[in-house]
């Protein structure tokens, strides 16, 4: 399989698929105070991008399911 002129296997295609749909990560939340800024936006971000992947998730597994 062909991705942008290299060539990938499907397996690592379809990980590298699911990884981009899963839910932003804690870390920005952890570095938000460390730096005084945007703590409330950074928690904001996780808990919509957590919720939103609920859709994303289930809908890329049910799209790109093994036949």
């Amino acid at each position: 399989m062909s991705h942008g002129g290299a060539a990938v296997e499907a397996r690592w295609s379809g990980m590298a698929f699911t990884v981009a749909v899963l839910p932003a990560g804690v870390t920005p939340y952890l570095y938000a105070p460390r730096y005084q800024a945007c703590i409330s936006s950074a928690a904001t971000a996780i808990f919509l991008s957590t919720m939103l992947s609920l859709v994303t998730l289930s809908g890329s597994i049910f799209l790109f399911r093994s036949p």
